[in-house]
């Protein structure tokens, strides 16, 4: 379909539906989708005289949603650090009783090597 002459008005009403569902079938996140295509959609407006003088200005605005969706890709994947499983230790989920009961076990050895003094106070605190 030659669209050619249209104002970019006339180009979103026209295309808007169709832009959403590639960016979303492109990010597999309706969304995300829609913030591509908003993104696109104002540099389109902006460059309006150059992309709506194409004969067909469709693809070439889907090529800009896939472009904006790369260089997206790639200013996450330097920005989010990732996880390193070796540095997170035990899962926090449920408490390891043994642990706990160790823990008291020490602190009780440590509390019997205190004067007698000194652990009634620690004891009134």
């Amino acid at each position: 379909m030659s669209t050619s002459g249209l104002t970019f008005d006339e180009f979103a009403s026209a295309h808007l539906d169709a832009l959403l569902r590639f960016a979303t079938a492109l990010t597999n996140d309706r969304e995300l989708g829609a913030d591509l295509v908003q993104d696109v959609l104002l540099r389109a407006h902006v460059r309006w005289a150059h992309v709506g003088s194409r004969t067909d200005p469709v693809p070439y605005v889907r090529r800009m949603i896939v472009n904006e969706f790369v260089s997206w890709r790639r200013k996450w994947a330097r920005v989010v650090p990732g996880v390193n499983l070796a540095d997170e230790g035990p899962e926090t989920g449920a408490p390891d009783h043994a642990d706990r009961y160790a823990d008291h076990l020490s602190l009780l050895h440590e509390l019997e090597r205190l004067p007698r003094r000194q652990r009634a106070v620690i004891v009134l605190l």
